[in-house]
């Protein structure tokens, strides 16, 4: 299998499982770079899901939290909104088994957090709620 450990891999690593932050920015990684990040969190037993790896644009609250679904697969989701929203990432928790960490990755990340500002906010909430929930578990966003 391919090493893709690098030093600022590492100590990105190092930053996230060392601060409590529900968000961590990247230095604006280029494609490949960003898609070797996601493989290396992979390979020290992150669970990832490329967000805005989706075939829409993410512009609104109903896009974001579209795309969290089907990037997700959260099929406990029965309605767009946060309080779905929040129910469904607590019981996609509970049968991830396999994962201690779980990394929502926003490749244009930066872009979307200046039109969707709020949006995030209350996602950070969303996360911050489950994550004093989960005492071995541990959500968090990871920002381009």
């Amino acid at each position: 299998m391919r090493d893709y450990t690098n030093k600022y891999f590492s100590d990105c690593l190092e930053q996230i499982e060392k601060d409590n932050n529900e968000i961590f920015y990247l230095n604006d990684l280029v494609s490949e770079e960003f898609v070797f990040f996601k493989y290396f969190l992979i390979s020290n037993f992150y669970y990832t899901a490329t967000i805005d790896n989706y075939s829409y644009s993410i512009e609104d609250k109903n896009s974001l939290l579209e795309a969290l679904y089907y990037q997700l697969h959260l099929i406990t989701m029965h309605d767009l909104n946060w309080d779905a929203l929040e129910e469904a990432l607590n019981d996609f928790l509970d049968n991830l088994k396999e994962f201690k960490y779980i990394c929502l990755l926003f490749q244009r990340g930066r872009k979307i957090q200046e039109v969707l500002q709020d949006e995030l906010e209350i996602l950070v909430g969303i996360i911050q709620t489950i994550n004093s929930n989960f005492q071995y578990k541990r959500v968090f966003l990871v920002l381009n």
